[in-house]
């Protein structure tokens, strides 16, 4: 049987043929489209991109839709943008100094959000940064950047000076205490719930960046990880 003598269902997006029939995968199928073998009750399913079957002979099978999986990206930010930097930024940073990530050429990256971790000992305040004894100089920006040089100001000309300055830019800050011990502040910085998601395209240079211009010595631990996928 030709396509063209195929029965169209449009409403339902259903096409009917044979087992014999080449199924189409032109422009005009649109994904989540079924064909159905009259002759063999066998159902499939377009992907968008290639045809896979969903039902043997009218019953429910276990199936792999053919769709390509998007590898996700968790990765903590490092002083070279590699998987091999160094991640912990708590140096004495006298000039402006980058962690950062940013995609080889040919890649791109959708970043979600970003974690930021601080971990100090217990005299975490809001009016301090980490548990040092005051607000910083600086203070921390958060930049999109081509080449190194800034392309978008995430923290809007305002750097993050104290732990209270990370709830200006997200409502998901948290102290973690546990009676004794080091404390723990956690921010969850979600770009979509501000706006969309960042994207980073290799081929330009494209980097997300935190910098970094004060002196972080004491602090037991801090850490920048970026959570999103390779589109």
């Amino acid at each position: 049987m030709a396509i063209e003598d195929l029965k169209l269902a449009e409403q339902n997006r259903i096409i009917y043929g044979l087992s014999t029939d080449i199924k189409p995968t032109d422009s005009t199928v649109l994904p989540g489209t079924k064909f159905i073998e009259t002759d063999t009750n066998d159902w499939y399913q377009f992907s968008g991109i290639s045809w896979y079957k969903v039902k043997e002979n009218g019953k429910e099978i276990i199936v792999d839709s053919g769709v390509p999986h998007k590898a996700i990206i968790s990765r903590h930010l490092s002083d070279d943008g590699t998987t091999s930097g160094g991640k912990n930024a708590i140096g004495n940073y006298a000039s402006p100094t980058r962690f950062y990530i940013q995609p080889a050429a040919g890649e791109v990256f959708i970043i979600r959000r970003i974690i930021v971790e601080i971990e100090d000992g217990p005299t975490m305040r809001a009016e301090r940064y980490g548990g040092l004894p005051a607000a910083l100089p600086n203070g921390v920006i958060a930049q999109k950047a081509t080449n190194g040089v800034q392309t978008l100001d995430l923290t809007d000309g305002i750097p993050v000076k104290t732990n209270a300055g990370w709830g200006r830019l997200c409502y998901d800050v948290d102290i973690k205490t546990w009676g004794a011990g080091d404390e723990l502040l956690l921010v969850r910085w979600t770009f979509g719930a501000s706006g969309t998601d960042i994207e980073l395209i290799g081929d330009n240079n494209d980097s997300l960046d935190i910098v970094l211009n004060d002196d972080f010595t004491g602090i037991i631990k801090q850490n920048f990880l970026v959570q999103g996928y390779i589109d």
